[in-house]
Formats: C-alpha cells, structure tokens, sequence
C-alpha cells in the first residue's frame, strides 16, 4: 500500500495517470490544463497476486465535504473508490486508520486463506501510529 499525491490541472508527459487499456481504446488522447492548483491524494494497494483493493482518492476541502462536481465523471456502477477529504488534501492518521477498517480489512478478508493478512507499508506518518499497529493487530494484518 502507499499513497501518492497530485496538483490537480497540472500534468506532463511524466506524471499521467491511466491504464494501459484506457489509453490504447483511444479513451485518452489528449489532456488540457486549467488553472486549479489543488491538491488530490490517491492510497492504492495490490494483492501479490497483482489484484487491486479499491483506491481511495482523498481531495482538498477545509470543510471536509466531498463536492458533487469533484466526482461528476464518476461512474460507480463501472468503477469502485473509497471518496474522502482532509484540508490539504493529503492522507492522514484518520484517513489511514478509516481505509484499513473500511477497505484493506473489507476486501481482504474474503480473499485471504488464513486468519492473517500482510500490509506492506512504508514509513509515512500515518502508518506508524500506535492506533494503526493495535488495528491492524486486531484485524490480523500486522
């Protein structure tokens, strides 16, 4: 698992973001970019059979509330997120904590052969809280 953020509008041959199959069905071509500067973090993680969990994009609102025309292209009955906010739209201990309860713990659950699951994670912030050790313990992916 990891999380990777984005400035919204701002985009390079380096930093696109799409699959393969999106873009070889001709479904992205082209890119424009406006003048929105805001931030936008993604928390993806793969099973090792190379399987995704459902990402989670985390947008930028000092209120906390998702906007409807943030997710006006979204359609769920094709596609599966986990849709949240923080006020610098970035992944924190309470986003952390909420996508292990609510998406690793969820999907994983069914899939696993034993009791314990593994999450590989890297040293951010949110990750090494005490909180998230004693979960993950709980829920045996530790």
């Amino acid at each position: 698992m990891d999380e990777k953020g984005f400035l919204i509008g701002v985009l390079s041959k380096m930093k696109r973001v799409f699959s393969r199959q999106r873009y070889e069905e001709g479904k992205i071509r082209q890119f424009i970019q406006d003048d929105n500067r805001e931030w936008i973090t993604t928390i993806a993680c793969i099973y090792a059979d190379g399987s995704l969990l459902t990402p989670a994009l985390i947008y930028q609102a000092g209120s906390r509330d998702i906007q409807d025309t943030w997710l006006q292209d979204f359609d769920p009955t094709e596609y599966k997120a986990f849709f949240t906010s923080s006020p610098m739209g970035w992944t924190n201990n309470k986003i952390g904590l909420a996508w292990l309860k609510q998406v690793f713990d969820r999907e994983t659950k069914a899939k696993a052969r034993r009791d314990y699951r593994l999450l590989v994670l890297d040293g951010h912030g949110s990750h090494i809280t005490m909180e998230l050790s004693n979960i993950a313990i709980t829920i045996g992916s530790y």
